[in-house]
């Protein structure tokens, strides 16, 4: 099986270099233009040539030594996926040769993976051990399919990086299957590997060849199909699992992509911006925003292959060692969570927060908001129910059986709706609301919980005292929800925003480091306008902190934004924070301190900039006419 590895790894050699001289002859050239960081023709029919590798030594191994008879990945699955992954090259060759519409390739993708399904060669119609109808394991199917084919389309858009990602599945792939004893399956991956490493000796920076929605395509219909059927069904936290391993970098690239333009195409709805497609192009990938903070191509690619590797290796530990491995996975994967929250996630959440508040704040759509607000407590209060009654019970469910949790979950929601009408949680502007509202609502709705006790203990006069527990925990838990979904549009418009002045990372991307002169009430007004509304300029500065000459003022925190001492400590802030810049927020500057203060940036080779807010305090009686008045303040 080794030679077949072997020839595997030349036969993609000798194709694939055929298709750097064939591909532009018959018109596989990738043009460069604005959204690709290519700046050169470049033939782009790798796809195909590692396409005939891999079947020219599968072929050969089914038909003239038979050796591909044992494993779930046999002679009769190789045929099958053989065939379905034809029909998806004819597919992407005619969308590198000519384009294609989305939609046409997305049905294209959809007819390939269903036809793959009925030659899987397993048995089918179960899912974590339990039957379920066919119908329902081929949608599972296809979606899945679909969704790896897509993700490696996707990240497909830099030298070696899908072809590499593909590669490192494939080999992490063969080791479980090594290690769980399907020796046929593993040497199947590790043929695919070799085509594809075969094919990376042209691809790598600077690329010679690209695969082209063919190759990418074919990757992600092989690594799917391949993980579903081989070790996709081992356990149940396979399910959760597998995914990660072989497509955890491409999965989360076309999740933020997704994400990313479904809120978009809200904003352009809204009037905001442009209309953006979900299966278009835009330059916020994750090897864009890599190489955006002056990364190389080879870097880039070298940084997301260690990840993959990470990320393979946390996977495949609960499969080597006991369930103690698990929790470590857990762990891992909550930091990673937490990594991508702070650094790889602001885009989406910004966009997302944009689109919350647009729509909380127009007046036309008051009814509808109303209607889902009211829809959206009425189910936190039942889920918050349910909830709690599975954690007082520990997790016994005979409680849905008893006849009177229908009579008391009803209790529960009409007492909790109206706690919220008292709290007006359906008629107040939550986008600008204060702690005092969102404690407000807390306080009416615990009010009717308490209420609820009262009618429990009257309709049944034998109520343990364990329902003031239940009513406790669904409290804090509906509190919880209701309060979390109105502040989430405001909490990420302006932890975002917020966050993109005050990062003090060292990259190349950052250019200007800028410190605030004057810590009162029109800085503390600065730091909310910026909140607010990112204007292009200061969408280029990183806010540091503040100075201000008052003694008592250093070291104190203003919205979060340290006061670092007066005017005498910039040189030490220059040296530290490498200070590009003052802004002066101060209205009344005295004229020895404005001496001294450019005195010092000259010296310092500081930019002085001037922030005052447009207010205009005019009186209407003394106007001729209203609306003149009434122009005045808004122009």
């Amino acid at each position: 099986m080794f030679l077949y590895v072997i020839a595997a790894f030349v036969a993609s050699l000798i194709l694939v270099r055929a298709m750097i001289t064939l591909g532009p002859m018959l018109g596989f050239i990738d043009l460069p233009d604005e959204r690709r960081i290519h700046t050169r023709p470049i033939p782009r029919a790798g796809g195909f040539g590692i396409w005939l590798a891999f079947a020219a030594v599968i072929l050969t191994g089914i038909y003239h030594t038979g050796v591909f008879s044992g494993g779930l990945l046999d002679a009769k699955w190789l045929q099958g996926f053989l065939c379905a992954s034809a029909f998806l090259i004819v597919i992407g060759l005619i969308d590198d040769r000519f384009g294609m519409p989305a939609t046409v390739k997305l049905g294209g993708q959809i007819i390939a993976a269903a036809s793959l399904f009925f030659f899987r060669g397993v048995n089918t119609g179960t899912l974590l051990g339990h039957e379920i109808p066919m119908l329902l394991d081929l949608a599972i199917w296809v979606v899945w399919t679909v969704a790896i084919i897509n993700a490696f389309n996707l990240i497909d858009g830099m030298d070696g990086l899908c072809a590499g990602l593909g590669l490192i599945a494939t080999v992490f792939l063969s080791v479980i299957c090594f290690t769980s004893g399907k020796v046929g399956d593993g040497w199947v991956m590790l043929i695919m590997a070799a085509t594809l490493a075969g094919f990376l000796r042209y691809n790598f920076h600077p690329a010679k060849i690209f695969l082209g929605d063919t190759g990418s395509m074919f990757i992600g219909l092989f690594v799917a199909s391949s993980a579903s059927v081989s070790v996709g069904e081992r356990t149940g936290s396979a399910v959760i699992l597998i995914p990660l391993l072989v497509a955890g970098i491409p999965l989360f690239d076309v999740i933020l992509a997704v994400w990313r333009r479904t809120a978009r195409r809200f904003l352009a709805h809204m009037g905001e911006g442009n209309t953006t497609k979900i299966f278009g192009a835009d330059k916020d990938h994750l090897h864009h925003r890599l190489l955006s903070f002056g990364l190389s191509q080879r870097k880039v690619a070298t940084l997301l292959y260690c990840v993959a590797v990470g990320i393979s290796l946390i996977v495949l530990l609960p499969s080597f060692f006991d369930g103690r491995a698990l929790g470590l996975t857990v762990g891992a994967f909550g930091v990673c969570g937490l990594i991508g929250f702070r650094y790889i996630a602001p885009i989406e959440l910004r966009a997302s927060g944009d689109v919350l508040h647009l729509a909380l704040k127009r007046p036309p759509k008051a009814r509808l908001i109303f209607l889902a607000f009211f829809c959206f407590d009425a189910l936190a209060i039942l889920v918050s129910f349910a909830l709690a009654q599975v954690i007082v019970t520990k997790g016994n469910w005979e409680w849905l059986s008893q006849p009177d949790t229908l009579a008391f979950s009803g209790i529960t929601l009409a007492c909790g709706m109206i706690g919220t009408k008292l709290a007006r949680a359906h008629s107040r502007h939550w986008g600008r609301a204060s702690v005092r509202d969102y404690l407000s609502l807390a306080v009416w709705f615990l009010i009717s919980m308490q209420f609820a006790f009262t009618i429990f203990t009257l309709v049944k006069h034998d109520i343990a005292w364990g329902s003031i527990n239940l009513l406790l925990l669904t409290g804090m838990f509906s509190v919880a929800l209701m309060i979390g979904a109105r502040s989430i549009s405001v909490i990420l418009r302006e932890s975002i925003i917020d966050s993109q002045h005050r990062r003090l990372g060292s990259s190349i991307g950052i250019r200007d480091r800028v410190m605030l002169y004057g810590a009162g009430d029109l800085g503390e007004l600065f730091i909310s306008h910026l909140r607010t509304t990112c204007p292009a300029q200061l969408a280029e500065m990183r806010i540091v902190g503040f100075i201000d000459d008052h003694p008592n003022l250093k070291g104190r925190v203003l919205n979060g934004f340290q006061v670092h001492g007066a005017i005498d400590a910039l040189p030490q802030l220059k040296e530290r924070f490498n200070l590009k810049g003052i802004i002066i927020t101060s209205t009344r500057l005295d004229p020895d301190k404005a001496d001294r203060l450019n005195q010092l940036c000259e010296e310092l080779d500081l930019q002085i900039y001037r922030w005052r807010p447009n207010l205009q305090l005019i009186q209407l009686s003394e106007m001729a006419h209203e609306q003149e008045a009434v122009a005045s303040i808004y122009s």
